[in-house]
């Protein structure tokens, strides 16, 4: 990876300026700090020096004002079943996550099927990474972009019309 790709300054400013380019197929990830470096060309990496929680709910209401983008938010199923027993500060992340999801649903999906997604995206577009502080396993949120101005809905009524002729 090279050093353009990894950015260490002005996180918000960073993504910020890459909204107008992102669109659908895109994918943000708001990761724990033990989240790896990814090799394809594909990623763009931020430190963000700040929480999981706290970067996604910036990045949640950033697309969210975009009009061409919609976020599909996903979580590792992993963290359904973490305690605080297990690892200190689980449930206090559970509580902030719970406000995120009221206005941002989750979709839980096992850690394992995450990574072959975002890395075929990769192969394609560009996939911006958020580090963060966080050090709870499994706290990693990967929002997908969508259009945000053309559903999934309409697009299957399209391909209807297209198909009869």
């Amino acid at each position: 990876m090279s050093i353009s790709e990894i950015k260490d300054q002005n996180w918000k400013a960073e993504f910020e300026a890459l909204i107008p380019y992102l669109g659908h197929r895109n994918w943000t990830l708001v990761v724990d700090k033990a989240f790896p470096i990814m090799s394809p060309a594909g990623f763009i990496t931020l430190n963000t020096h700040d929480t999981v929680p706290n970067v996604a709910r910036y990045v949640l209401e950033t697309v969210n004002r975009a009009e061409h983008l919609n976020p599909k938010i996903y979580s590792d199923k992993e963290f359904e079943y973490l305690t605080d027993s297990l690892k200190e500060n689980v449930e206090k992340l559970r509580t902030e996550y719970k406000l995120i999801s009221e206005k941002f649903p989750f979709n839980a999906i096992w850690h394992e099927t995450i990574f072959p997604k975002i890395a075929e995206v990769a192969q394609q577009f560009k996939v911006v990474i958020l580090k963060t502080e966080t050090t709870i396993p499994y706290s990693s949120l990967f929002i997908e972009l969508d259009c945000g101005y053309w559903s999934r809905k309409s697009e299957a009524e399209l391909r209807e019309i297209i198909k009869k002729g």
